[in-house]
């Protein structure tokens, strides 16, 4: 099974039922000392791996951000440290604390792929809290693919794990019980040691798979519009601006060139034809209209639209009879927020909705059209530019 390099998220319960002495000194104490000889455990084991620490109390402290620097980590847990930071707080601050957790782990999922993030919670809460935006939350960290580990401090009768029930259920990760801390520093030790609990994938059904889509396609970023600067130069014959994925001006595509159909990389600011991102998107497994930039590896969406195109014209390079495979071009009666692009597939240019009172769609791949320049798309060759059928 391949190894993928793990970010790993420490929430730590710093509010008052972890003052309880059951475990000695403290339960907080206890806590604090078993993630010291997990970060101990885990930069002598895989030093390649990341560490993130946040505390809640009565608010959120983010001790630390992702890092792999040993001695950063370990001077947030000082004794020092501990002697400043009293247990305080009731546990609403739970929701917060896994809420920033959760955004910082789809920063990174924007930006970075070939990772995987897992979230150790170490909690002494006897119930874990229950909202809708407590619900909402736990969703997105299951169709994320995140795994949300608890380890839960009790006392010898309590017996919590029915309490947490409803929450391990629905969500990826192992839940533990500790009612004393030589198990609660086994464990951890344990977890920081085997590299098999972070290479294992849960079993992700079609519904899960479509959860998971849904929920990147709300990180990735969209490609960006050219500057003024960056479409003088696409338009200059001299120079030496190129598509960074086909290396060409024009789209091998539909031969458009990077000057009319040319977006750029949200983070890397690289070139690439919307066309050439579609082939780019369709070889790739991040999901739905979903791509990694070939260069900085940040997460983009290419219109939906354009993806169909693309795979449209991969079927009549095959098809025997191209001819056969015929559109039609329907007026968009709605014209708003609703439209799935926004920009004309012939000239690339946004629709202005208070001028552009006709629009045309395409019935095969939904790309939009200008009256005007499904005009002369049809004088020119009478076919959809973008998925490249005949215009009955």
């Amino acid at each position: 099974m391949e190894e993928l390099i793990t970010n790993w998220v420490i929430l730590i319960d710093g509010t008052e039922i972890m003052s309880a002495k059951d475990f000695r000194p403290s339960r907080f104490q206890v806590a604090l000392k078993g993630v010291q000889k997990f970060i101990q455990m885990k930069f002598k084991f895989f030093p390649e791996e990341f560490l993130s620490i946040y505390l809640f109390s009565d608010k959120v402290q983010i001790l630390s951000q992702l890092s792999r620097d040993n001695e950063i980590l370990k001077q947030v847990m000082t004794p020092r440290f501990v002697r400043t930071h009293k247990p305080v707080g009731n546990g609403e601050e739970l929701f917060y604390a896994l809420q920033h957790a959760v955004d910082m782990i789809r920063t990174q999922i924007q930006l970075i792929g070939g990772q995987k993030s897992r979230i150790l919670l170490i909690t002494g809460q006897e119930k874990f809290p229950e909202s809708e935006e407590m619900a909402n939350l736990l969703k997105m960290v299951k169709g994320l693919d995140l795994f949300l580990d608890i380890f839960l401090f009790s006392s010898k009768k309590a017996n919590l794990i029915e309490n947490y029930k409803p929450i391990t259920d629905q969500i990826y990760g192992n839940f533990h019980e500790f009612t004393s801390r030589s198990d609660f520093y086994d464990e951890i030790i344990k977890y920081a040691k085997e590299k098999d609990k972070l290479t294992e994938q849960p079993k992700i059904s079609l519904k899960s798979s479509e959860d998971r889509s849904q929920h990147l396609v709300e990180i990735a970023r969209n490609l960006r519009l050219p500057t003024k600067e960056e479409l003088a130069q696409a338009k200059d014959p001299l120079s030496m601006v190129r598509c960074q994925i086909c290396f060409s001006k024009k789209s091998p595509i539909n031969n458009i060139s990077l000057a009319v159909s040319g977006r750029h990389c949200p983070h890397c600011d690289i070139p690439m034809h919307l066309q050439c991102a579609g082939m780019w998107t369709d070889k790739t497994d991040e999901g739905a209209n979903l791509f990694r930039c070939p260069y900085c590896f940040t997460l983009i969406k290419v219109p939906m639209y354009i993806l169909k195109g693309v795979r449209s014209h991969n079927i009549l390079q095959k098809s025997k009879d191209p001819d056969s495979f015929v559109v039609k071009l329907v007026r968009e009666k709605k014209i708003g927020d609703k439209l799935e692009s926004h920009e004309c597939a012939f000239c690339f240019r946004p629709f202005s909705l208070e001028k552009d009172s006709k629009i045309y769609r395409c019935s095969h791949c939904n790309a939009l059209y200008h009256v005007n320049c499904l005009e002369k798309m049809y004088k020119k060759n009478k076919i959809c530019q973008n998925c490249g059928r005949k215009i009955l």
